[in-house]
């Protein structure tokens, strides 16, 4: 039996206010696959085997046809039989102030 993840790509869009399309280009098994998402969408779920490796990048196009494409992203997934490490670690500052 194999083992495979659900697993979400995500990424922060763009903030050009005159966006008009947004693909991503996912490379599986050295295969590319072209999806159009939203313009707003900032994650896509797609389907893991175990050991496998994947990459994607995101492909923003205006209203006047110019393109701006993101650095590629790649990960490989181990055998999944272990459990998996928290992820997406950040940090925000909510507020500064002024204490006495």
């Amino acid at each position: 039996m194999s083992r495979v993840a659900d697993v979400k790509l995500g990424w922060t869009k763009s903030p050009s206010s005159d966006v008009k399309s947004v693909q991503l280009v996912i490379t599986k098994d050295d295969a590319d696959t072209t999806i159009d998402v939203e313009a707003t969408a900032e994650s896509f779920q797609v389907t893991v085997e175990a050991l496998k490796t994947v990459s994607f990048k995101v492909v923003t196009k205006n209203a006047d046809g110019l393109v701006a494409t993101s650095d590629s992203y790649t990960f490989t997934l181990d055998s999944l039989e272990a459990p998996l490490p928290a992820s997406n670690l950040f940090h925000q500052v909510l507020a500064v102030r002024d204490v006495a």
